[in-house]
């Protein structure tokens, strides 16, 4: 991206954008342009993949045209697609000020995600999808395959996550929580789910639409976090 009028001197964000949009972005027409913007949301994807999260169904076929357009589309040897980062950052705020429905379109995003088995780039776009029913396919995660994995790599991310779904939305799912607290037990050794883990076990504990069994099984989990979090402080001493 080169432009003679402002050599020597640097280009701000706004001068780039006004570029992107006068030699790129303006000259597609409308449904290139929703596409594009959508395509943005995943730093790089098959065809295939692209089809399944946007909507558009000639994904292939669009792709393949705008990389055959425009150099801030390339295909690499994997056959993943992937804006420049300039462009992508343009498309996002494109994204952001337009109509487009956002939510469902992360939803899209992190179910794409999960068909690679990235579980935690999956997290991070029901997080931004943010509606109660995309909450609730966050802690589905955690009785997936791998799942205990995301507090092990990701504890503060994920137990952040997790901690910022309404209480409402996480009743719904006990078993699902249940499963969040086995995966925290599994790392209880770092200590750092343990304030998540009092608060687990106080309002599952005191829930009266749980089944008996599930309420015992919950609060066993958490009071055995407690053991093993004790346990270490005082093996450290």
């Amino acid at each position: 991206l080169h432009n003679p009028r402002l050599s020597g001197r640097a280009a701000s964000a706004p001068n780039i954008d006004r570029l992107l949009a006068e030699t790129i972005f303006d000259a597609y027409d409308e449904d290139d342009q929703v596409f594009l913007m959508r395509f943005s949301v995943m730093e790089h994807a098959t065809a295939e993949e692209a089809a399944s999260f946007t909507g558009c169904p000639d994904a292939p076929k669009r792709l393949k045209k705008l990389e055959k357009r425009n150099a801030f589309i390339t295909r690499d040897a994997g056959g993943s697609y992937r804006c420049h980062s300039l462009f992508r950052t343009f498309l996002a705020e494109r994204l952001a000020a337009g109509g487009i429905d956002r939510a469902a379109l992360y939803a899209e995003a992190g179910e794409c995600c999960l068909r690679r088995g990235d579980l935690m780039a999956a997290l991070r776009f029901f997080v931004r999808a943010g509606r109660p029913e995309d909450q609730l396919r966050l802690l589905d995660l955690f009785s997936m395959k791998n799942g205990n994995l995301l507090l092990f790599l990701h504890p503060d991310a994920v137990q952040a996550a997790v901690l910022a779904i309404p209480w409402r939305v996480r009743r719904q799912l006990p078993m699902r929580g249940r499963a969040f607290v086995g995966c925290c037990r599994a790392g209880a050794a770092a200590a750092r789910a343990a304030a998540g883990l009092e608060e687990a076990g106080e309002r599952f504990g005191g829930a009266d639409d749980i089944a008996p069994a599930v309420e015992a099984g919950l609060g066993g989990e958490a009071a055995l976090i407690r053991a093993i979090l004790s346990f270490n402080d005082r093996h450290a001493m």
